[in-house]
């Protein structure tokens, strides 16, 4: 197994881990075995925090859909990032209304820390951005990741801007928003 340190930040050591052997995947919890064996063409990000808390790994490169798994939150933010760019919407400001709104707020990173962390190199380096984003992933995908507040944000101002309604799909248990008219209307009104 071949560990390549690929970025560091205050919170984490970030390792590509490359040429894993069937003994070096035995060695990860089953969650990330099970992960890790669905996506065998793939390579792993393994998260060292510096806290001294529990390693975890990751499948990479990430694509839109793949959802949380716990280290997946700057790749769904920076996909989030770069589908508002393309609409001419400003993803940083959507989250400074979002969570900056009431400056005594504690925990929260500032609007240039945010933007930071979710453009950092090894995110844009580690995230397949699709041409034809699906908005519905992006909302979905930032409500699994407890970004509740944004995703709802960044759907009232499409759909103010754009004059569409995104809608979830009432059987959809994991509550991703399947309307494939969306991206029709979307095209007409641009």
């Amino acid at each position: 197994m071949k560990r390549t340190l690929i970025a560091e930040d205050k919170y984490c050591r970030y390792f590509r881990l490359d040429n894993l052997a069937e003994e070096d995947v035995a060695q990860f919890p089953q969650h990330e075995r099970n992960i890790i064996h669905a996506h065998p063409h793939k390579w792993v990000k393994e998260i060292c925090p510096k806290t001294g808390e529990e390693i975890s790994h990751s499948v990479r490169p990430y694509e839109q859909g793949y959802g949380c798994d716990g280290t997946t939150s700057q790749n769904i933010n920076w996909i989030a990032y770069v589908l508002c760019q393309r609409l001419q919407i400003d993803y940083i400001d959507l989250y400074r209304q979002t969570y900056l709104r009431d400056q005594t707020k504690k925990g929260e990173m500032s609007t240039d820390e945010f933007e930071a962390w979710i453009t950092a190199e090894h995110t844009r380096n580690e995230t397949v951005v699709p041409d034809n984003i699906n908005i519905y992933h992006v909302i979905g995908d930032l409500m699994d990741i407890n970004y509740k507040e944004l995703a709802a944000r960044l759907q009232d101002e499409i759909e103010s801007r754009f004059c569409v309604k995104i809608v979830r799909h009432p059987k959809d248990r994991k509550g991703r928003y399947v309307n494939p008219l969306f991206e029709k209307d979307l095209a007409k009104k641009k």
